[in-house]
Order: C-alpha cells, then sequence, then structure tokens
C-alpha cells in the first residue's frame, strides 16, 4: 500500500504559495537565507521557519557554508510541481480534450508544455504545418488523421531543401484497393506508414514542433494547438512520434 499519510503531509507543505515560491527559486542554484528572503520579498524570521520546514521535509539541504539547495528529492518534486503548473494553465483545454491516449511515459513529461505558445484556431495550426515545411532542412515529420498535404506541396518543399518526409496516417483515408489514384512521385523522398487509428496530430522537423489532441470522444481537434521551439518540447514531440511510428504498417518508402 502507498504512503498516503506521507504524500498527505508533503502536499501540505507544497500547499504554501511562499514554500512553492521557494521551491522554484531554487532551482535555479543554491542560495543564501538573506537571497532568499529579499527575491521572495519575506522577512528572514519567516523565510528560515519556511526553509526548516522543508529540510525536515527532504526537500532542501544547508551546507556548511550556510546555502540552501534542493536535495535530489527536490529537483524530483519541483519538476512535478512544473507539470501541474502547466495542467493548471491548461484547466480549460484539458476539460475537453483527451491526452490519455498517449502512453503513460509521455503524460508525465507535460512540464516540457511550459512556455509553449497556444493557437486558437484552423489558421494557427495550418501556420505551423506550413513553417515546419519551410524550415525544414533535415527532416519534416507528420502524424495527422487527416490527409492534409499534398504530393505537390511536399514534392516542392524535398525539391528545395532536400528533406526527408514522413508521413503517419490512419489506414482509414487510403483510397480502396480497387480505386486508380495518381501514384506518389518517386523522386519524392517519402516514407509513408499507417495506423489503425490516429487520436493526436504532430508536425514538426528539426527546429519547431507542434501538436493538436482529440477532442473527448472525437477526432482531433485542429481549432486549438501548441507549438514550441524549446528543447524538450523538441524531445518530447519526436519521442511521441518515434512511439507511433514503430508501431504504423510500411506502405512506402524510398
Amino acid at each position: 500500500m502507498s504512503d498516503r499519510t506521507g504524500l498527505g503531509k508533503l502536499f501540505f507543505e507544497l500547499s504554501n504559495p511562499r514554500r512553492l515560491a521557494i521551491l522554484s527559486l531554487l532551482r535555479q542554484g543554491p542560495l543564501r537565507l538573506s537571497k532568499i528572503a529579499v527575491q521572495c520579498r519575506l522577512t528572514a524570521p519567516e523565510t528560515s521557519r519556511h526553509l526548516v520546514r522543508m529540510t525536515q521535509q527532504g526537500l532542501l539541504q544547508r551546507s556548511p557554508e550556510g546555502g540552501y539547495s534542493l536535495t535530489g528529492f527536490g529537483h524530483l518534486v519541483a519538476r512535478e510541481m512544473s507539470s501541474f503548473e502547466v495542467l493548471l494553465a491548461r484547466k480549460a483545454f484539458l476539460r475537453n480534450h483527451d491526452l490519455t491516449v498517449m502512453p503513460e511515459e509521455f503524460l508525465r513529461r507535460l512540464y516540457v508544455f511550459e512556455g509553449a505558445e497556444e493557437g486558437s484556431n484552423v489558421s494557427n495550426t495550418l501556420r505551423v504545418v506550413e513553417q515546419v515545411l519551410e524550415e525544414a532542412r533535415d527532416h519534416a515529420w507528420f502524424l495527422s488523421d487527416q490527409a492534409m498535404l499534398t504530393s505537390t506541396v511536399l514534392l516542392n518543399t524535398t525539391r528545395r531543401t532536400r528533406a526527408s518526409v514522413r508521413l503517419l496516417v490512419p489506414s482509414s483515408i487510403l483510397p480502396p484497393s480497387n480505386q486508380r489514384v495518381n501514384p506518389i512521385p518517386r523522386e519524392l523522398p517519402l516514407e509513408l506508414r499507417v495506423l489503425p487509428e490516429v487520436r493526436l496530430a504532430l508536425a514538426m522537423n528539426e527546429k519547431i514542433a507542434g501538436v493538436c489532441f482529440a477532442a473527448e470522444s472525437g477526432p482531433v481537434d485542429y481549432t486549438t494547438g501548441f507549438r514550441s521551439e524549446s528543447v524538450g518540447f523538441l524531445r518530447w514531440s519526436h519521442e511521441v512520434f518515434e512511439h507511433y511510428w514503430k508501431q504504423g504498417r510500411v506502405i512506402r518508402t524510398w
């Protein structure tokens, strides 16, 4: 059985906004009590009381020189608090969208959305797709439940930049085997794979990534999405894509 009592005590200590401020401040590095008091706008006695409580909880440690820093446990808790801050900031969005279609390993890293720019309409989403194509130099990867890109657009992009392209789509959007369609140009460096179902959308290159999620019990919602150029967000997006890419059935490689 998990230690609910210990968890309750930890949450109680973190329920104080001043202690949260100290936790966030010390993520940047060790500080002495006087510096912490000034930056958190607290008196020295108030600061001391908070530091003692956090030290007793195992979040902080005090050096012989008098500086306070996060313990290894404190660093991990601070990172988890960043995820909670992201959840709170995106609460309105999360009420109506389903992120639980992703594996737990990616849900536990939602702190990478901190600072991500939120789009509010389909035009913003399409602009991210265009930016991914325009700025790609090494690769451009797309996961979508719709056929958002034509062969002509992709061919023009790869002729200009020589970037390789990966497309991952649901098998339902492929034409029936007995239906004649225009073949994909042989010179287009395209890898195409399909999944039984797609419940999120990703567009990324080596510099920028954008993501959209499915509405509750519905298709992917392209009216609201997130874009970022941060290293953490890019790494997260690429790992999510690779996770689904490995599950895809190969349709075409070059």
